[in-house]
């Protein structure tokens, strides 16, 4: 489970977890900003205190914590990411880290697409952290395969392609 805390609240985070199991420092680059917490060999929570893969940003972390919405989980009201931020979230992660499209990740990437609610703010994401060509061939792909198995319609005019086409 990826669980992304307050950079204020991450050592007491740890510290909290550590109570029901134990932590380990991640071996790679993400290191310096995610600690993996193993509880009773059956849950692993890996922590965040900034999102990176592989050392690399995608997204700022204050674009996540101020897109963000309030849900409850288990009675408790918290924070967790708008579609805007859910879905660089998960593109960067299926570009990045899995480097492979699930059936599920097609369904929910898209259903994210179509949920966006301010594609300004997304763009300025993939400009700044100067990933704008990898998220589009992504979102084609999206595209063409969500079109060809739930499809039938003109696919493109749903998903960002031709929003940035727009823009051009």
């Amino acid at each position: 489970v990826d669980v992304l805390v307050h950079p204020d609240d991450y050592v007491d985070s740890i510290n909290f977890l550590n109570e029901f199991g134990k932590s380990f420092t991640h071996p790679r680059k993400q290191g310096k900003f995610q600690k993996n917490i193993f509880i009773n060999k059956l849950l692993n929570i890996d922590l965040h205190k900034d999102f990176s893969w592989e050392g690399s940003k995608y997204v700022s972390n204050r674009f996540v914590w101020t897109n963000h919405q309030k849900n409850r989980i288990a009675e408790i009201t918290c924070p967790t990411p708008n579609s805007d931020v859910e879905l660089l979230i998960n593109m960067a992660h299926v570009l990045s880290e899995r480097r492979y499209l699930t059936l599920l990740d097609l369904v929910y990437i898209w259903d994210l697409s179509v949920k966006v609610k301010n594609w300004d703010i997304v763009f300025r994401q993939l400009q700044l952290f100067k990933w704008m060509e990898p998220f589009l061939n992504l979102a084609l792909i999206v595209t063409q395969l969500y079109g060809k198995l739930f499809g039938g319609k003109e696919m493109e005019k749903y998903f960002i392609i031709s929003d940035f086409k727009r823009r051009k």
